[in-house]
């Protein structure tokens, strides 16, 4: 991935999107900056650090 898209939040998103990722691995936080509005089909998997349940409950579905 091109490093201009890694460091745009709504460029990495728009990548994902287009591409339809279906799997997504990322920390927390990488996740906390991204929306999951055109992701609701991708399964997530989060680690490596604590992962805040505003975190959760937005890609939940609950926020």
């Amino acid at each position: 991935m091109p490093e201009w898209v890694a460091a745009s939040p709504t460029d990495f998103h728009d990548l994902l999107v287009s591409q339809r990722v279906n799997v997504l691995t990322q920390t927390p936080s990488a996740i906390g900056v991204l929306t999951p509005h055109g992701l609701e089909s991708t399964a997530l998997l989060m680690g490596g650090e604590p992962c805040p349940a505003e975190v959760v409950d937005r890609w939940a579905g609950g926020g």
